[in-house]
């Protein structure tokens, strides 16, 4: 029983690491919009900065065993909770002292989804915004004004997406929403990756480089 219990206990913990390692990355890879600013700055300072986001989603989301279930406001405040943190004690590694909140949306509904599809947490209110989600809300209305989820900096601007979601899908399950329209989206894309090797293949094969 207790080598069983050791092995629960080792699996849980690798887990744990893995979902912490994919959230806080995926928060961090913005493409184009920087997190740090422009001058020298130590992978130290990077480490750190990425320890104290890992801690605060120990300590304020998963080693809370006596919650299980989110609201919305639950989830808003632990985005701002996070910009407050990173902003008071990194303010200068990042760009502009700014840690913008769709960088802590990004983290904090990351997480909060894996924990739910493992089964440690109920399903969250929120999904995380990217650049899938907008992708998918602008092809039922490409009149709207999304600005692009790593400028965001105020929760007025996030919930304009979830707004818009909620025309879609209505205000219930949109982490549901998420998962099955965000798995689509990354089946298209690789299909399109496969058909446009292909098609370059094929234009390799009949138009061969002369000797």
């Amino acid at each position: 029983m207790e080598v069983k219990n050791e092995v629960k206990v080792n699996m849980d913990k690798f887990l744990l690491e893995e979902i912490l390692m994919l959230s806080v990355n995926g928060g961090l890879q913005t493409r184009g919009e920087k997190i740090y600013h422009e001058g020298k700055i130590s992978d130290l300072e990077k480490l750190n900065f990425r320890i104290e986001i890992k801690e605060f989603l120990i300590n304020r989301i998963y080693d809370v065993n006596n919650v299980r279930s989110y609201e919305e406001e639950d989830v808003k405040d632990l985005i701002r909770e996070l910009k407050q943190l990173a902003e008071k004690n990194h303010k200068e590694i990042l760009n502009n002292g700014k840690f913008r909140i769709g960088i802590s949306q990004k983290i904090i509904n990351l997480f909060l989804k894996y924990l739910w599809v493992l089964g440690k947490k109920e399903m969250p209110p929120y999904c995380p915004i990217d650049g899938i989600i907008k992708q998918k809300i602008l092809e039922t209305n490409r009149k709207i004004d999304l600005e692009n989820w790593t400028k965001i900096d105020s929760m007025d601007r996030l919930m304009e997406y979830y707004n818009e979601i909620y025309k879609i899908n209505g205000k219930d399950r949109i982490a549901e929403w998420e998962l099955k329209n965000y798995r689509l989206v990354i089946e298209k894309d690789k299909k399109s990756q496969i058909l446009s090797s292909k098609q370059s293949l094929m234009e390799n094969n009949t138009n061969p480089t002369a000797d």
